[in-house]
């Protein structure tokens, strides 16, 4: 019974974990034009001269109008906006982005995994001995 409330434990860790670090995000330094925007279809954080930010799956242009698509489970929402109230774009950094969720979530568990292969303990037996 305390292998499965153990085994349980560790799933529900890891699984909270997984879904935590899902939402890492990182975008390029280099702010790009709303024109390559549109063209790259990429994720993008648009701040404005307001200091609003916004996020935005991709941005397209409909008769000379801008428009930021979020897309949520059941619907694609389209949100106007004036494209002389940007003060920059950012694109997200697709490959970044990957290594870090990866990475972050190797480093998280090594310890944890470590402790359960050795029985709970900080050093496995021997090594000060």
């Amino acid at each position: 019974m305390k292998t499965l409330k153990k085994r349980n434990e560790f799933t529900t860790f890891f699984m909270v974990f997984v879904m935590l670090l899902q939402s890492c995000t990182v975008y390029k330094s280099v702010p790009i034009t709303i024109d390559q925007a549109v063209q790259n279809q990429s994720e993008v954080k648009i701040h404005t001269l307001n200091n609003d930010t916004y996020r935005f799956t991709a941005i397209e242009s409909i008769d000379g109008k801008y428009f930021g698509i979020n897309k949520s489970a059941h619907e694609v929402l389209r949100t106007s906006f004036d494209e002389n109230q940007i003060s920059n774009i950012k694109e997200k950094d697709k490959t970044l982005s990957i290594i870090l969720d990866i990475g972050i979530v190797i480093i998280l568990l090594t310890p944890v995994i470590f402790v359960a292969v050795n029985g709970g303990g900080i050093v496995p037996d021997g090594v000060f001995n």
